[in-house]
């Protein structure tokens, strides 16, 4: 019974310590007594340290000991970093710069707060690390970033370098190039005046200003001209045109025949906008209006099909391939090309030339009896006078014809 008794009495009495032990107030530990009295740490010779004091959360006065041991180190930081990089390279070199600049933080690396206390709302927290031994892991540390900033920036220095040598031997090329170029311009300027100095008249010559079936860019070289066309194989009469030229203006009218039988009218007004202009390349450029007339083999003209179509012609002056003129015409029934080359030139001047035509006919309403569409003539033209030119030609797939044209 004594010894129930005394167990209760124990267990009061400890309970009555416990809650009086507890109910007495935590006393402030030293260093924020310390801070409080706006002095340093104890022994704060041999430490680093920070404070960071916050009445909104324990964060925010982590953050601002942090900052505060940030400010404390970061002379050292910064000497130590130095010292390392003259180790490194022997002397402050551009290289020492920017690895200052972006290390400054190195010494925060790892850092924790270490105590805290917290007191009628108020927040206090403190990071302290002893002098020595954050000096010696430090000093580790910045060795570790140094030198793999050092062979980032050997590596980086010899892409650079790398680079640069790239870029001179692009400069070198550019050159190289740029001087073949000069010296083919050069070549290409001495043949074309030596072309056009041997040749003088091919170059002062108006070009002809047709091929065998389509007039080009070029007018006729005098105010009038008439021409006729006949087959020899078999014999027909084919056609006669007649053109007049008044200052950049050319109207032509033509009739064509089919074994001799008069069945379509051709009536082209053309302007001449470029007349023959260039150096060496010359270049003639037409354009104007066109109308058919057609079916009058079994209606008279007034009763005639008709087509109207806007048309564009060319020519340009080709010296350097063996004295050529190259053509094309385009209206709404066919597009067309061909070249006048005088292969003799040398020996015969412009008395002799070779043709070549390609013709699309698309509109099947000018297409030959055969309905083809592409339709291939070739010839011989010979400038038999000043004011005659004759013309030898296979025509239509089917005839070899025999023309004459006459200026005055």
């Amino acid at each position: 019974m004594k010894t129930k008794s005394l167990r209760i009495f124990l267990f009061f009495a400890l309970l009555i310590s416990s809650i009086v032990i507890f109910a007495e107030p935590k006393e402030a530990p030293e260093w924020v007594q310390r801070y409080r009295q706006g002095q340093v740490i104890m022994d704060y010779t041999n430490y680093y340290f920070g404070i960071g004091v916050s009445e909104k959360s324990k964060n925010d006065a982590d953050n601002e000991a942090l900052q505060e041991f940030g400010r404390n180190i970061e002379t050292k930081v910064r000497s130590e970093i130095k010292n390392q990089l003259q180790e490194k390279s022997g002397k402050v070199s551009e290289f020492t710069s920017q690895s200052v600049e972006i290390s400054s933080d190195i010494g925060l690396k790892g850092i924790a707060v270490t105590n805290r206390f917290e007191e009628d709302g108020t927040y206090y927290s403190l990071i302290q690390y002893e002098r020595e031994e954050f000096n010696r892991i430090l000093k580790e540390e910045i060795q570790r970033d140094i030198e793999r900033k050092w062979m980032e920036f050997e590596k980086k220095k010899e892409e650079n370098k790398l680079k640069e040598e790239k870029q001179k031997e692009q400069i070198r090329k550019d050159k190289e190039k740029a001087k073949i170029k000069k010296s083919k311009d050069k070549v290409k300027a001495q043949l074309m005046d030596y072309l056009k100095k041997k040749h003088a008249e091919f170059f002062s010559s108006p070009p002809p200003f047709n091929v065998i079936s389509f007039q080009n860019g070029e007018l006729i070289p005098k105010k009038m001209e008439i021409g006729a066309k006949a087959g020899i194989a078999p014999l027909t009469f084919e056609a006669i045109n007649f053109s007049y030229k008044y200052w950049l203006l050319q109207f032509t009218a033509r009739s064509n025949f089919y074994e001799s039988k008069y069945i379509s009218q051709d009536l082209l007004l053309k302007y001449q906008i470029f007349p023959n202009a260039g150096e060496f390349y010359k270049i003639s450029v037409s354009f104007g209006a066109v109308g058919y007339f057609y079916g009058l083999l079994d209606n008279n003209f007034f009763e005639a099909e008709q087509k109207y179509s806007p048309f564009l012609s060319g020519n340009i002056t080709l010296p350097n391939l063996h004295f050529t003129y190259a053509s094309f015409y385009g209206d709404a029934t066919k597009a067309a090309v061909g070249v006048n080359n005088y292969f003799l030139y040398s020996q015969l001047k412009d008395r002799l030339s070779a043709i070549i035509e390609m013709n699309y006919i698309y509109d099947e309403d000018f297409q030959n009896e055969d309905k083809d569409d592409f339709v291939f003539q070739a010839g011989l033209r010979f400038k038999t006078t000043e004011n005659v030119i004759t013309t030898l030609s296979f025509e239509d797939h089917e005839l070899i014809v025999f023309s004459i044209d006459v200026e005055f």
